[in-house]
């Protein structure tokens, strides 16, 4: 294993230290929340060392959404919107005694998956450029592809899907099969990240980044934030293979958090607005928007006219605390319940009349009483549900297993020939990972599975035509003229 440097040493040393320094002050929750921070660093910066973090991609991105949701986004709620009267749950020490488990066990996965070595072959690098001739016709197909879904979003009321309670899609419609090809719209923007170019100020670069922005604009229109961040998410992984500098890379990188704030903050705020809510105009849409911007809206009296309420509650998403509460009351687990459904999982919907995957929602409903409205999704959390199936160490064994698999899948990956494929196939996976905080166990398994099968056939489908038309156009313009 690679030796971390002074410095490595030197910070995870104060972060001991200061895990243990707000126990004096009964500030557990935070203690914990510290250390929580430890598996991680050690996760990323081992990586770095050994020249694994492209194998360790979708582990990290996944340990990166458990510690956003249950450490960030809970601590937030805990500390800075109890004072204000919320209520985040009363088993909240247990609650980060999971979270410190669920990242030390992604740790160990990933070690048991792949050892830290000083000799750590790279199967892809950020220095890997990929060709003009690939990028240029990639940014044409799926420009049309991101096209093309806009406007049939917006004809087809995918736009204004929020309003339908739950959010749910009915087999066989047109949303139905948008959000199963849905993947390949946002490759648009991973390409468009490809193109940017030296210097950062160039009129191309400009260009592409004001499509960037109107785009994530258009996006915040559904009243969803996560459209918005996972175009500019994209973008920002494509330029590590452009050929822009490492320097201009971390300019884009500070550049965009503002955006990212505007997104979380100010759209969480307005989609609370009963008018928004309820309108289908997108003028009247735009305009309340720009009210909530410049601090111009009218408060409807509810709690998410308040943007720290709307945002750390979207973060932690509570209602997988409701679960651990309970749990830690009760002390009464459900085992492997509904696990049955991994027999159908490959089966698609519109094939069949089975019952979905994630079994969160349901037993959120059935067994908690909490019901989904247009605000949300009310996720169980995969952390929550594993301690409902099994306790602590069910939490521990799942974010093992779980890392464990991404790891692996993540250095198959690396072994395809095709540059491009591994690049897409990567980042696209990498980012669903990201999410992975928020479904059931069940929800998980068919993400890693079914999702990505899925995903992979179509991007694999994306990358053999823009490759066969390069191919097509280069023998043309090769071909010698009857004439000579």
């Amino acid at each position: 294993m690679n030796k971390l440097s002074y410095l490595d040493t030197t910070l995870v040393f104060l972060l001991l230290i200061f895990s243990v320094i707000p126990g004096f002050f009964e500030l557990f929750e935070l203690s914990l929340g510290i250390f929580a921070a430890i598996p991680l660093i050690l996760m990323m910066r081992l990586s770095v060392l050994d020249g694994s973090l492209e194998t360790r991609m979708l582990s990290i991105s996944y340990s990166i959404s458990q510690f956003i949701c249950w450490v960030i986004g809970f601590l937030g709620c805990l500390y800075f919107l109890s004072p204000k009267g919320f209520n985040i749950g009363t088993h909240t020490v247990v609650t980060m005694v999971l979270i410190n488990l669920v990242m030390w066990g992604s740790l160990v996965g990933t070690l048991i998956a792949e050892p830290f070595k000083k000799s750590q072959s790279k199967s892809l690098n950020y220095n890997e450029k990929i060709k003009n001739e690939l990028t240029s016709k990639g940014f044409q197909i799926t420009g049309a592809i991101f096209v093309f879904f806009l406007v049939v979003n917006y004809f087809s009321g995918g736009f204004f899907s929020r309003q339908q309670i739950g959010n749910t899609v009915e087999p066989g419609t047109v949303l139905y099969f948008l959000s199963a090809f849905s993947t390949l719209q946002y490759l648009f923007f991973l390409f468009l990240g490809f193109r940017l170019n030296r210097p950062l100020l160039n009129k191309s670069n400009i260009v592409n980044l004001i499509i960037v922005l109107f785009s994530m604009l258009i996006a915040s229109l559904t009243g969803g934030r996560g459209m918005s961040i996972r175009m500019l998410i994209y973008t920002i992984f494509g330029s590590f293979y452009s050929k822009l500098k490492s320097k201009d890379i971390k300019k884009i990188i500070v550049i965009s958090i503002p955006f990212v704030l505007f997104f979380t903050i100010i759209i969480g705020n307005v989609r609370g607005n009963l008018d928004f809510s309820e309108s289908i105009n997108l003028v009247t849409r735009i305009t309340l928007i720009g009210k909530a911007a410049t601090g111009n809206l009218e408060a409807t009296g509810s709690d998410y006219d308040d943007p720290f309420y709307s945002t750390f509650t979207r973060i932690a998403e509570p209602t997988g605390q409701i679960v651990i509460d309970h749990v830690a009351e009760t002390g009464s687990y459900i085992g492997l319940r509904n696990f049955e459904r991994i027999a159908t999982a490959f089966m698609p919907k519109i094939l069949s009349d089975k019952e979905p995957m994630d079994d969160g929602g349901e037993r959120l409903r059935d067994e908690y009483g909490v019901y989904i409205t247009q605000f949300t999704n009310a996720p169980i959390t995969s952390m929550a549900d594993a301690f409902e199936r099994g306790g602590y160490g069910a939490v521990f064994m799942f974010s093992l297993i779980m890392s464990f698999y991404l790891t692996k899948l993540s250095g198959y990956i690396g072994r395809l020939k095709k540059q491009l494929l591994r690049i897409t196939l990567r980042i696209s996976f990498a980012y669903t990972c990201s999410v992975l905080y928020a479904p059931s166990i069940l929800g998980c398994i068919s993400v890693v599975t079914y999702n990505f099968i899925r995903d992979g056939l179509l991007i694999w489908a994306l990358i053999f035509v823009l490759e066969a038309t390069t191919k097509k156009i280069k023998n043309v313009q090769k071909k010698p003229s009857k004439e000579s």
